[in-house]
């Protein structure tokens, strides 16, 4: 699978978004079935896909949605609609089946990626990276259009979608974003629970400095502050905050802004 001459994505990921949102509904009944059935989800119909080929990772970004393209945002729209024809029954044991499904394939190891659904722990995030870097010489050899409306390489997409991660956890970036994706994945497996907390309480401390909305920074330069107010969150909000994902940092800082 880790063959560039052999390169294959599902069938409901190509064609126009008109066509594919039929295919995936067709699809999700599938795989609903076979999960009911057999207690797992079915192999994907593949096809070849050529190196080079241009994969538009976001609804947001694909401007041209009448024309067929390569579109991966499809697998987080399959969930979706196994979710909802499962009459959202478990619907939190069927994402977690789900991501420990696809992201043993090249394309639902990318997607789940950069979807970013919780939870982003350090420990779910380095198993989604380790997926990405295990099948990094497939996905090089594409081309993405991700956030910028042009297409990119797998590196300037992974700099992208997690880029705050090494800013937490590398204390400066080498020579290639895989290399430092390896070895941060490493570290943050190997850490232990005040390293941990240790990173966040610094990398909450960076980011306060160059957010204008913050109202009262020179707070958040005392460290026993900070301590005590993180092992104060419950232990699902906490995990949240261990990989380094930006969003969740910024809304624990604006709610430690505003305590009195």
């Amino acid at each position: 699978m880790n063959s560039m001459s052999n390169i294959q994505f599902p069938v409901f990921l190509f064609g126009s978004a008109t066509r594919l949102k039929m295919m995936v509904k067709k699809e999700a009944t599938r795989w609903l079935n076979s999960r009911e059935a057999q207690g797992s989800f079915p192999g994907p119909v593949l096809t070849s896909v050529d190196p080079g080929t241009v994969i538009y990772l976001r609804e947001v970004s694909d401007l041209n949605r009448a024309s067929s393209h390569w579109r991966l945002y499809f697998v987080e729209t399959l969930l979706a609609e196994v979710i909802e024809k499962s009459d959202y029954v478990n619907h939190a044991g069927i994402a977690i089946e789900y991501e420990d499904f696809v992201r043993n394939y090249p394309w639902g190891a990318l997607a789940v990626g950069i979807g970013h659904h919780f939870p982003n722990s350090n420990m779910v995030v380095s198993k989604r990276i380790r997926a990405i870097l295990a099948h990094w010489n497939v996905l090089a050899s594409l081309k993405f259009v991700d956030q910028l409306l042009q297409p990119v390489d797998l590196s300037v997409v992974m700099t992208t979608h997690f880029g705050d991660v090494l800013s937490m956890w590398l204390h400066e970036a080498r020579e290639t974003v895989k290399g430092d994706l390896e070895r941060v994945v490493d570290i943050m497996e190997q850490a232990s629970e005040q390293n941990i907390l240790n990173r966040i309480i610094r990398r909450m401390q960076e980011l306060v400095l160059v957010d204008t909305r913050v109202l009262r920074p020179d707070r958040f330069n005392d460290q026993d502050w900070l301590m005590e107010n993180l092992r104060k969150l419950d232990g699902i909000q906490l995990s949240g905050l261990t990989s380094g994902y930006l969003p969740a940092l910024r809304r624990v800082i604006y709610i430690f802004d505003e305590q009195p």
